[in-house]
């Protein structure tokens, strides 16, 4: 006969015993077949759907996702005006947001159902290693959608691992070595002036001095705008003051992150508002970048 299995304790007691032998409560009588095999298939679902292994392996592939998305977080929203375009913070803070998002709707659900399932039935490893032994040894019993729904679990994780690790393999490539493909892809876009990945740049040197953008003579709806030189000066305090044609126009604040450069421009009255915007600067500080305009350091 079956071993009797304690509703309380989960103990395995003899098929004779009234009472569990581990914390005196009164047994249950011999289970029907039915209840068995369903035993068997919660059993199952707990080692497949809700496994520990898929369950890591779903965490790591969140955590090797972050770097890939905050690239492109960084891919998207360059492409924006600068006046629609979020406050760095905000961007800084899309990658992670995203990445605990999803593991609260797709881990976290596992998390709950594998410790639903177990404080229902409470195994010890001894009642595990006999419940592998009868899904062994009773595999028709069980139905076939549980079989091919296991299967299906166990498939795509590994897949989709081997798809992260190559993308995420491609961002660092892009970071560390002189080979530069997501660099590329981006220029096809039109986003040639991405923040560097992985802190932004930590390697490039802060701005300092003189920096010059020489525009052209350009027509501008019936006006024409003739040829111009402006000039950002920046100071080691933080503030910086601007030049056109080498006559001083306004100053500001500046502050710089890695190679990400955020330049705020004050108030004018009757002509804008307080604004901010953000440049690239290149790893030797000899140009920083915003939009498609660039300024070259005066040596």
């Amino acid at each position: 006969m079956t071993p009797a299995r304690c509703p309380r304790c989960g103990r395995l007691n003899d098929s004779q015993n009234v009472f569990c032998g581990g914390c005196g409560a009164k047994l249950p009588g011999p289970q029907p077949q039915e209840q068995q095999l369903q035993d068997l298939r919660d059993y199952q679902e707990y080692r497949n759907r809700y496994g520990i292994v898929g369950i890591i392996v779903g965490t790591l592939l969140l955590l090797l996702l972050c770097p890939l998305l905050r690239w492109l977080v960084w891919l998207v929203f360059p492409m924006l005006p600068a006046e629609q375009r979020p406050p760095s913070i905000v961007l800084e803070c899309i990658a992670p947001a995203v990445i605990l998002f999803a593991f609260v709707a797709a881990v976290a659900p596992l998390i709950y159902g594998r410790w639903k399932i177990w404080r229902r039935h409470r195994w010890t490893g001894e009642q595990m290693r006999s419940l592998d032994r009868e899904l062994q040894s009773v595999p028709r019993d069980l139905p076939a959608t549980a079989q091919a729904r296991t299967a299906t679990v166990q498939g795509p994780p590994f897949v989709l691992l081997l798809v992260v690790f190559a993308l995420v393999g491609l961002v660092f490539v892009n970071e560390y070595t002189a080979f530069k493909p997501l660099d590329s892809i981006a220029s096809l876009l039109g986003a040639e002036n991405l923040p560097e990945i992985g802190g932004q740049g930590q390697n490039a040197a802060i701005v300092a001095g003189r920096y010059d953008l020489h525009l052209a003579s350009e027509r501008y709806s019936g006006v024409t705008q003739a040829e111009q030189t402006w000039s950002y000066v920046f100071h080691s305090n933080g503030t910086y003051t601007t030049y056109l044609e080498g006559a001083q126009q306004y100053s500001g604040t500046w502050s710089q992150s890695g190679s990400r450069l955020t330049i705020r421009v004050p108030a004018n009255p009757g002509l804008n508002a307080a604004y901010s915007f953000d440049a690239t600067v290149s790893r030797d500080a000899s140009s920083f970048t915003s939009g498609k305009r660039t300024w070259v350091k005066v040596k």
